[in-house]
Parts: C-alpha cells; sequence; structure tokens
C-alpha cells in the first residue's frame, strides 16, 4: 500500500533508470538500488519500480526488457548479506509484481532465466524453513503447565508468516506450488512415524501458511486430522485459523469431520468439536448451518450425544444465526434438556456463554429465562458458582427485563451480598440499581442507607459509592433530593448523614447549576449552624468547597468569606476542613481574597481576633508560593517575633513553609534568632526538614554546621516521629557535603544502623543509600557489610528495608561487590532489592557518564555470567534481564555485543526472559551489536584459538531473530573476511542436513522432468549436494534418472559435475 508520495517517487527513479550512466540521478537509483534495498522507505518502493518496468514491456514501452534486467542486475550486484532471506524477500516482491512470468514470449531469454532462477531460489529457501530441525536441543522450554512449548522461534518463521499472505502470484507459480505440494506430503508421511511432540507441533503451525490454494488446502486439512487425536487442541483450532481460506466443498468436509467426532466417547476430543463447530458456525450458510442443526436436535433427543455445556453452545449458536423457528426449537430442547446452559455467563477457560443467545428470545421466553435465573439465585442448594453466574446474567441482560423484572431482579439480588461471591453480586445490583427510576430508586437508597448500621456496612457504603458514580441526569436528581433531604434531618445517626454528604460530593460533579445551587444553600446552613454536630459540620466545610469552585459570583463570594470566618471556629476538625476546602478555592481568588487571607494567617499567627495559630500554620504551607515579597515580608516579620514565644517549633516550622521564597538575608536574620533558643536544635530540624534541599545552597558553612548537629542530635531525640525523620534530611546535606562533613554523616548513620533497638534505623539505612554515590572504597564496604548483616534481623520489616538500601548501593558497587550482595540475598528480601535497584538506575542513568555506565554494565554482566551454572532460578533471570534492559541505550558498541552475546547463550540454555529481552532489541542495535562483534572477532582471532564461538553465537542471533540489517565492507572498519566468515556460520546454522534430504526430491523431480536451468540452480544455490550421493528412494542418481527419460542436456551437465558412470541403476 504506497502512499501518493512512493508512488510518485517510484515512477521517478525508473526514469533514472533510463537515463545516461554518468548523470547524478541514474547514479543515486544504482546506489538505492544496491547499498539500501533493505532500507524499510525503498524496499517499500522497490518492487513498484519492478512492476512499472514489467509493463513497459507489455506496453512495448521498453520492449526488450533492457530496463527490468538492468534492474535485476543492479539488486543482485548488492554486496552478501548476512540475513539473506530479508534480500530473497525483497526478490520475491519484485518478481510477484513481474507476476511471477517466466515463461511468456514477450519475455527475452535472459529475463526467463532470471525469473527461473529466482523461483529456484525461493523453492530452496520454502524447503529449508518447512524442515529445519536443528534448534530441536534448545528451543524447547516448560510452560507454567510443566509442558514443553516453544521458547525460541524457529528460524525464518515470523519472515515466511509475515510475507507469504502478502504475495499474489509468486506461490502460484507452477514450480512453487508443486514445491509446496511436495513438502506437504512429506510432512504427511512424516507425522505416521514421527513421536517427537515437539517438531509435530512446529510442521502443524506451519502449515497454515502453506494454504495458497485448494489442492494444499486439502492435503494441509488431511495433515491435521491425521494427528488430530495426538494433539487435538492444536489443530482444531489451527483448522479454524485457515477456514476461511475454505471453499464451499471444503468447509462441508471438516463440519462433517468434527460432526462425526462429536459421538467421540473421549470427552475432550467431543468438546473441542463441539466448541470448533460454534466457531464455524459463523462462517457458515444457511444449508451447512440447518444440516448441523438437525444431527444435533436428533442426536439430544435420541440419546446419542449426552449434552454437555460445549455442544448446548454449539446448537444455541446456530440457532442464534438462523433464527424463527430453529430458534424456538433450540430454545425449547435446551429448556428441557440442558437448563443450565442459561446460567453459562463468560469465561475465557470455557468459551461458552449464553447471553448472545439469551439476547435473541422474544418476550415471553425472556420471562421463563427471568423466572429460571431469580428461582436458581435464590435456591439454597445450588452450588456457589452457579449462583452466582444467574446473577451476573441478571446483570448484564438488565437492558432486557422489564420495570416489575428489575424490581424483583433488586429483591432478590439484595439478600445475597453477605453470601460468598460477594464480588458478583456487587456487582450485578450495582448494574440493576441504575435501571431503577423514581420510587424504586428511593427505595433501593432506603434500604442500602439502613444497612450502613450493620454488620458488613463497607459492603454497602462501597455499593453506594459505586452507583452514585453511575447514574444518568434523571436518576441524579432523584438521588441528589433523597440525599439532602436524609442530610437536613438532625434525627438522622451521624454517621449516615456523613454518607449523605459524601454522596452528594460524588454526584456534583454530574450536576447542572440549579442543583449545585440547592445542594450549596443545604450546605451553607448546616456549616454555618453552631449547634449541628461538629463531623457534619466539617464535611460540610469540605463539600461547600468541591462545589463553590465551580460556581461564580455571589457564591463564591460568600463560601470564601464563610470559609475564612470558618478559621476561627471552636472545633479544630472544622477549621482543618476549612484550610482544605480555601487551598481548592484559592485557584480562583482574586488579589483582594489573597490579601484577606493574609491578614487572617497574621491574625492566627498573633493568636488574635479569634484566628488560631495552627491553623493559620497549615493555611501557610498550602499558600505559600502564592504570596508576594510584601506579603512574604509582613508573615516572616510576624513569624520571628514569635519564636519568642512558647510555640518556638511551629513558628520554625511556619517559616520553614515560606523559606523557599526567602533570600540570603532573611535566612541570616532567621539563624541569627534561632541561636540561644531553648529547644534551638528542635527548631532548626522544624524549619529545615522539608526544605533543605531547595534552602541548603542558601547556607553558609557555619550554618550548615548547625544543620548537620541539630539533625544528628534529633537521631536521639526522645519522641520516636523526630528520630525517624531526622536521617532523610542528613542524607541531603551529606550527597553536598565537604568530606569532613560526609565522613561525620556517615558515622551517625553507621552508629544507628548497628543499634537494633534504634528506631531511627529503618530510615539511616534508607539514608546510606541516598548517599553511597558520594561513600569512599572503605565507607563502601563498611556499608555493605552492616547493610548484609541486618538481612538477618528478626524484623521483616527491617530486613526488606535493609535489601531496598542495598539496591540503591548497589549501582555503585563493583562486579565482586555486587556478587557478594547477591549471594548473600535471601529469597524473599529479592523482590525489594531488585525493585530498589531498578528505580536507582532509572534515576542515576539520566545523568550517569561513561565511566558509571561501565562500571553498571560489567557488575551485572559478571554477576549474569557467574549465576550461569546455577540452578534454574528464573525470579534471578527476570529481575537481571529488567536490570540490563535498563541501561540497553547507554551501552556502546562493544557493550552491546557482549550483552547479545551473553543473552544468547543464556537464551539457548532456555532463559525464557533472555529470550525475551533478545527479541525487543531494535534492528539498529543489532546491526551496531554485529559491527561491533565483527571488530571483536578480528581481534579475538589475534588472541585466542577458540575465536568462533563468539561469531557462532551471533549467526545464531541473527538467524533465529532476522533483524533487517544491511552491512557492507565500508561499515566500521569491518573488513570483508570477517563479514564472510560471520555470512558462512550463518548458512552452517540455516543448512539443515534434513533440509538438504529434501532438495534432493527436487534435485531428482528436474533431472525426471528435464527442467536443466532448475536442476542447474538447485545444485549452485545448495553446495552440500553431491551429484554422486543424491539418490532417490529407489537409489537412483540424478545421472540415472536423465538417461533414463532420454534428457541427454541433463546428462552431459552430470557428466561435466563429476557424476560417476561406472554406477549401476539401483545399486
Amino acid at each position: 500500500h504506497l502512499t501518493f508520495q512512493e508512488w510518485l517517487a517510484a515512477y521517478y527513479l525508473v526514469r533514472c533508470l533510463y537515463q545516461l550512466n554518468e548523470t547524478k540521478q541514474h547514479e543515486q537509483l544504482c546506489s538505492i538500488l544496491m547499498n539500501q534495498q533493505l532500507t524499510p522507505r525503498y524496499s517499500v518502493m522497490i518492487p513498484f519500480i519492478s512492476g512499472i518496468l514489467y509493463n513497459n514491456i507489455i506496453s512495448n514501452k521498453d520492449p526488450s526488457g533492457s530496463g527490468l534486467l538492468y534492474f535485476w542486475k543492479l539488486l543482485h550486484s548488492s554486496p552478501p548479506q548476512i540475513i539473506p532471506i530479508h534480500q530473497v524477500m525483497l526478490f520475491m516482491h519484485c518478481l510477484d509484481a513481474c507476476k511471477a512470468d517466466t515463461d511468456s514470449s514477450f519475455l527475452s531469454p535472459q529475463l526467463q532465466i532470471c525469473h527461473k532462477s529466482l523461483v529456484d531460489l525461493f523453492e530452496s529457501w520454502i524447503i529449508a524453513w518447512i524442515h529445519f530441525d536443528k534448534d530441536n536441543d534448545y528451543a524447547y522450554g516448560k510452560n507454567w503447565r510443566n509442558d514443553y512449548e516453544r521458547i525460541l522461534d524457529r528460524p525464518l518463521n515470523k519472515v515466511m508468516e509475515s510475507h507469504l499472505p502478502n504475495f499474489q502470484y509468486v506461490l502460484h507459480h507452477p514450480d512453487i506450488h508443486f514445491c509446496i505440494i511436495n513438502q506437504i506430503k512429506i510432512i504427511q508421511i512424516q507425522f505416521n512415524g514421527l513421536d517427537n511432540r515437539d517438531l509435530i507441533k512446529d510442521r502443524l503451525y506451519l502449515l497454515q501458511y502453506l494454504c495458497i490454494s485448494t489442492e494444499t488446502s486439502d492435503i494441509v486439512v488431511q495433515c491435521y486430522k491425521q494427528v488430530f487425536k495426538k494433539e487435538i487442541w492444536l489443530c482444531a483450532n489451527l483448522l479454524y485459523v485457515i477456514s476461511v481460506k475454505w471453499n464451499k466443498r471444503q468447509l462441508d468436509d471438516v463440519i462433517e469431520f468434527f460432526v462425526s467426532e462429536l459421538v467421540n466417547e473421549d470427552k475432550y476430543i467431543h468438546e473441542r468439536c463441539a466448541l470448533l463447530i460454534a466457531k464455524i458456525a459463523l462462517k457458515s450458510n444457511k444449508r451447512q448451518l440447518n444440516k448441523v442443526f438437525e444431527f444435533l436436535m436428533d442426536a439430544f433427543e435420541s440419546g446419542k450425544i449426552t449434552i454437555c455445556d460445549k455442544c448446548a453452545h454449539a446448537l444455541a449458536t446456530i440457532s442464534s444465526q438462523l433464527g424463527g423457528k430453529q430458534l424456538d426449537s433450540a430454545f425449547q430442547c435446551l429448556v428441557h434438556i440442558y437448563p443450565s446452559y442459561f446460567h453459562k455467563t463468560k469465561d475465557r477457560n470455557d468459551e461458552t456463554d449464553a447471553t448472545q443467545f439469551i439476547m435473541k428470545l422474544k418476550e415471553g421466553q425472556l420471562g421463563d429465562i427471568f423466572q429460571y435465573l431469580i428461582g436458581r439465585l435464590s435456591d439454597k442448594k445450588e452450588n456457589v458458582y452457579n449462583r452466582g453466574s444467574c446473577a451476573e446474567l441478571l446483570g448484564e441482560l438488565s437492558m432486557k427485563w422489564n420495570e416489575e423484572q428489575l424490581n424483583d431482579a433488586f429483591n432478590s439480588l439484595k439478600y445475597m451480598l453477605n453470601k460468598d461471591n460477594y464480588g458478583t453480586y456487587r456487582k450485578a445490583l450495582e448494574t440493576i440499581t441504575v435501571k431503577l427510576s423514581g420510587k424504586q430508586l428511593n427505595n433501593a437508597f432506603n434500604y442500602f442507607v439502613n444497612r450502613l448500621n450493620c454488620k458488613g456496612r463497607y459492603i454497602y457504603d462501597d455499593l453506594l459509592e459505586r452507583i452514585a458514580q453511575r447514574l444518568d441526569e434523571k436518576q441524579v436528581d432523584i438521588a441528589l433530593n433523597y440525599f439532602m433531604d436524609k442530610l437536613n434531618d438532625k434525627n438522622t445517626h451521624q454517621d449516615i448523614r456523613l454518607k449523605y454528604i459524601q454522596l452528594i460530593n460524588i454526584t456534583s460533579n454530574k450536576c447542572n447549576e440549579q442543583q449545585l445551587n440547592k445542594a450549596f444553600d443545604s450546605s451553607m446552613d448546616i456549616f454555618t449552624d453552631k449547634n449541628d454536630n461538629a463531623y457534619v459540620r466539617k464535611e460540610c466545610a469540605e463539600l461547600l468547597g468541591t462545589i463553590a469552585v465551580n460556581l461564580n459570583g455571589k457564591y463564591f463570594d460568600d463560601t470564601f468569606k464563610c470559609l475564612t470566618n470558618g478559621l476561627k471556629d471552636s472545633d479544630s476538625s472544622v477549621r482543618k476542613s476549612c484550610v482544605k476546602s480555601l487551598v481548592i478555592l484559592s485557584k480562583k481568588w482574586n488579589n483582594k481574597q489573597l490579601d484577606i487571607t493574609v491578614q487572617c494567617l497574621i491574625d492566627g499567627f498573633q493568636n488574635i481576633n479569634g484566628y488560631h495559630c495552627g491553623t493559620s500554620c497549615r493555611l501557610l504551607e498550602e499558600i505559600a508560593m502564592k504570596l508576594n515579597e510584601i506579603q512574604i515580608d509582613s508573615v516572616l516579620t510576624c513569624l520571628i517575633n514569635g519564636l519568642k514565644g512558647n510555640d518556638e517549633k511551629l513558628y520554625a516550622e511556619s517559616i520553614g513553609h515560606v523559606s523557599m521564597k526567602l533570600n540570603k538575608k532573611q535566612l541570616d536574620d532567621v539563624f541569627e534568632c534561632l541561636n540561644g533558643l531553648k529547644d534551638e536544635n528542635g527548631c532548626i530540624r522544624a524549619l529545615c526538614r522539608n526544605s533543605l534541599e531547595t534552602i541548603s545552597t542558601k547556607l553558609d558553612d557555619r550554618q550548615l554546621d548547625r544543620v548537620v548537629s541539630a539533625f544528628i542530635h534529633g537521631l536521639k531525640d526522645k519522641y520516636k516521629w523526630d528520630r525517624k525523620s531526622c536521617a532523610r534530611p542528613l542524607g541531603i546535606i551529606a550527597t553536598k557535603a565537604s568530606e569532613k562533613r560526609l565522613e561525620k554523616v556517615f558515622d551517625t548513620l553507621m552508629s544507628e544502623l548497628r543499634d537494633k533497638n534504634g528506631d531511627a534505623r529503618l530510615s539511616c539505612a534508607e539514608t546510606l543509600g541516598v548517599i553511597s554515590e558520594k561513600l569512599n572504597e572503605k565507607q563502601l564496604k563498611n556499608a555493605i557489610n552492616t547493610l548484609i548483616d541486618g538481612l538477618k534481623d528478626n524484623n521483616q520489616y527491617v530486613r526488606n528495608l535493609y535489601a531496598k538500601s542495598l539496591g540503591v548501593i548497589s549501582t555503585n558497587l563493583t562486579d565482586e561487590q555486587l556478587e557478594g550482595v547477591f549471594n548473600a540475598l535471601p529469597i524473599e528480601q529479592r523482590w525489594d532489592y531488585f525493585n530498589s535497584y531498578e528505580k536507582a538506575l532509572k534515576e542515576i542513568s539520566t545523568k550517569w557518564n561513561e565511566k558509571q555506565s561501565e562500571r553498571v554494565f560489567n557488575a551485572l554482566m559478571f554477576v549474569s555470567k557467574h549465576s550461569m551454572n546455577t540452578n534454574d532460578d528464573n525470579d534471578k533471570d527476570e529481575s537481571l534481564v529488567k536490570l540490563l534492559k535498563l541501561i540497553l541505550t547507554k551501552l556502546n558498541d562493544k557493550q552491546l555485543y557482549l550483552l547479545v552475546i551473553h543473552s544468547l547463550e543464556r537464551a539457548k540454555k532456555r532463559r525464557i526472559y533472555y529470550r525475551d529481552a533478545l527479541s525487543k532489541i531494535s534492528e539498529d542495535m543489532w546491526k551496531r551489536a554485529t559491527i561491533g562483534g565483527l571488530k571483536e572477532h578480528n581481534i579475538w582471532q589475534i588472541l585466542s584459538s577458540n575465536s568462533n564461538k563468539p561469531i557462532e553465537l551471533l549467526a545464531f542471533g541473527l538467524m533465529t531473530f532476522n533483524p533487517r540489517i544491511q552491512l557492507n565492507c565500508n561499515d566500521d572498519n569491518i573488513t570483508s573476511d570477517d563479514l564472510n566468515e560471520l555470512i558462512n556460520q550463518i548458512e552452517q546454522v540455516s543448512n539443515d542436513e534434513n533440509a538438504f534430504k529434501e532438495c534432493y526430491t527436487v534435485v531428482h523431480e528436474a533431472a525426471k522432468s528435464g527442467n536443466l536451468s532448475k536442476f542447474k540452480s538447485i545444485l549452485q544455490n545448495h553446495s552440500n549436494i553431491d551429484i554422486n550421493d543424491s539418490c532417490n528412494e529407489h537409489r537412483q542418481t540424478p545421472l540415472h534418472l536423465a538417461i533414463n527419460h532420454q534428457h541427454w542436456d541433463i546428462a552431459r551437465y552430470c557428466i561435466e559435475q563429476g557424476a560417476y558412470i561406472d554406477i549401476k541403476d539401483g545399486a
């Protein structure tokens, strides 16, 4: 599918091809066809160019075909590719654009030979793909069911699967078609003696791509039938996949096959066939559907088939397709013979779902289904799963129930919430409730709210919230009126009133302006009533903020005034909610409202006019960044004065809230005022705790020393929370501290870590990870040993946190240190460790230098290599691969190559996570790794006698993952010897002995038919075929066959190639 631009470009390139060789445009075309043919942009256009050139011959614009011949010459002039399949596929798309024409009289002899050689080339690749078995020893691993499955793709699989369906002519060329038929027949013969399940499954999978014609599809279906009872699930699914390619006769045959197997005594075969019949029904015509329908109905009535979920589903699906009388008959059959089908719901493991069948029933039939579901739901003797299914269907079919049925469903479901399978009942009841209207909806709310006083109230609490979120516009009005009526009733229990406020809050985002105004007035009345319950008023204060932010004018101004007055409320929880709502409204404040708020803050800090210091501190924390310089100065003056009173720590904390907006002089004044206070250290901690990272750059050395001393002192504070909160600020200081100050912090942290009874050791462990990058070798070793010792602590939380700290520190460890940590890590702490390591890597990898990258890479590779000979440990593998993938983009070419080689080595040992990582490596990375590998190979040849092992692994990876890359000897000093060595290794990987045995058949067919060009092409493309050793089943060589059929040109060619003339026929 070309874009218009690509279409124009292709025509432009054709014009360039016919220009003189010396022109710049002609040279550009030659460069594209020879050196850039695998570039995605050009690989789309190049086949179109060949199609234009082919049409030029037909239209007599270029009757000699010189343009097309020159085109093929340029394509074949490309350097040999390390992964030739992509180039071969490009050639095939070009040939397809020429309609795979090898015989037309208007083609020159040269073009006919060229096209025939391409057909022969493609034949050899198809044969090699189909019969490749070399990876049998390492490509399979156990899955979660303990069953062996492929963990590495068969070479060429993905390439073939993506390209074959797009060929319009190539696959139908007589030679290719004949070759594919032969290969399918060979597979069919192999199935008779093949007992390796892995190889059987491989062939079954690839057969689906060989259904290129009616004839091939017939043989493929025979193959699937042949091994159907050995691989039921796979064959059944693949038959369904290829059913889109069948004609009516073939579909009839397969349906008849599945129907015949329905009577099989093997339950599994019966069920798979029933499910396949249900699936294929969606593609069947009316005649076919009627035939299967009649068979099923007769079989059920006669007892020939014992009905089950699967065949009941097949009947339901078929009758749904047919409709009318058959649908009625199927309904009656299922109602009387197998009514349990009607409570079947969606289940990915079961594949039977009655919902679609029920949806097509008539009103009277739906009434019967409804009564059946309600009856089973209420039947206490019915098992839990079936009752849950009935509830699920009642919910899913809610749009089909009338008002009375909805009410009955609600009444049945509401008693089920305290039963097992709560989630299913809750979801069904939620769905039914939101379909109720008017009085029924009010009754539903009444029921749920009344249950809030009972045991298990959390169930109804959750349900009410879910329902409130799903109400439509009309229901919102009903619900809002109900909620507000109940809220205004002071006799209602406090907890219930709080729930109504919460529900009004949830529905407010669906309310129109009129409804919001109504909710606002009701909330305001309750909030301003000082005699009302304080908890209710508190929630109303927060509700006012939620509502008012969506209102303007008088409502917004009234709310602001009301909430600022609320800052003086006698109840601290009400004041706290007023702060919360004011913060929400602050995004819409004007300058006057900000000034009023600042004055409230100052009054609070001065404890005048009814305002409270603690409330001002809380509000300042939230709005500090909105204040201008004048306002900051006024507030700071007030706070500094407050340091002289009894609440010095609260004022110091408040200064901390605005500290990020203070200049150096203001901070100096603050520290001067802190000097000599009763709890100077506590005040410094309160000031710096949340803003230290920002203000530390403004502090001088003396002030920083005071801060460090204050937090070190805090680790011994009598209050537990203060002790726990001191370690993190020390870490912030240490990352920017001098060597002397860092040593002081480190010694303090280590002292706390060794104190088994210390409350602060958890936060100290965390802080240690943060400063690890600044530690010297001795300190780092000390830290590692202490944290490893902590992994043996009796407290699991301590062990987990120490593991996390080790994870952060690990980004700075050498390979041997990292291995020591890995070996010491208990299994239960691995998640904490690796998760922490991963987060730390993500954080630092964006800013690390080449040296840091190399250290982390070397350490991870060292650990991974050392764990290769240990027992399989998938969890450890998964974690290591995650870490390696994180640094993938930071690696240079050599590191990338080493990682790829290591991962390939692990993948060959059936390590699935390394396989997954390799499959996600981009084509550009594969190219970089390959270039890096070729450079390294050159070095290894000089230094090592075993230099071929890495290049063999690289060849294995390239053939397995088939990245689309194009290399030549000009890429980064690659030598032709290195490139050819890699190509040779890939040929050895791909050249499967069995594949060449199958090629012998093609050689014999060519000799027998007298096709000299094909005979030559096969021998040239498969150097492994020995003309004297390639015998057919009658022990005849190609020379015998050529002589017997009087093809003297082939006989002469055989003798020229060294064929023995003294071997007897059949010897």
